[in-house]
């Protein structure tokens, strides 16, 4: 098994053909530049369908009595970061092939493109996150914990379990 110049995947030795990317593997082949816009369109198509997902899961809800969102800010934008580095990933491919000459101009304009907008995307999946109103469980919930935190060093470990004598309680 080796690895496939383009998309990085496992393939098999002697391969023609990446079964993940469809890039041309090897000298024999005359269509580079068709391989490099593939794999970009092939990561692009990707990251996109992920900025979906991430679009769908902010506004997504959990809970009957206690709604509150089911995926926390803090995860919605680690799922972005995620999209970030993928792109990056890309731009370090490129920067790859360039060095070994085989990035064409065509394909450097398509990943400015797309990558402008993937950034574009990631903007306003970040703004959608800043600005989701919080649930009435969310709001209230941090207020409801303070207390409890405040409360639970005056209550003995016996007396949540019931074995705390009648003396104790009344002191």
């Amino acid at each position: 098994m080796v690895r496939c110049p383009y998309c990085k995947e496992r393939i098999k030795d002697g391969a023609v053909r990446c079964k993940h990317c469809h890039s041309s593997i090897g000298g024999n082949s005359s269509g580079g530049d068709d391989d490099g816009i593939r794999y970009l369109q092939n990561g692009f198509s990707k990251i996109i369908a992920e900025c979906d997902v991430i679009e769908d899961r902010i506004m997504k809800q959990t809970g009957i009595v206690f709604i509150k969102h089911q995926y926390s800010a803090d995860q919605l934008l680690q799922a972005t970061k995620r999209i970030d580095s993928c792109v990056d990933k890309m731009k370090s491919d490129l920067i790859e092939w360039e060095s070994v000459n085989k990035l064409t101009h065509q394909t450097k304009a398509l990943f400015n493109k797309k990558a402008g907008e993937v950034y574009q995307r990631i903007e306003s999946l970040h703004e959608m996150i800043e600005q989701r109103e919080p649930t009435w469980w969310e709001k209230v919930s941090d207020i409801f914990l303070s207390i409890l935190s405040k409360l639970l060093p005056f209550i003995t470990i016996k007396l949540i379990n019931g074995k705390e004598s009648q003396k104790g309680i009344a002191a």
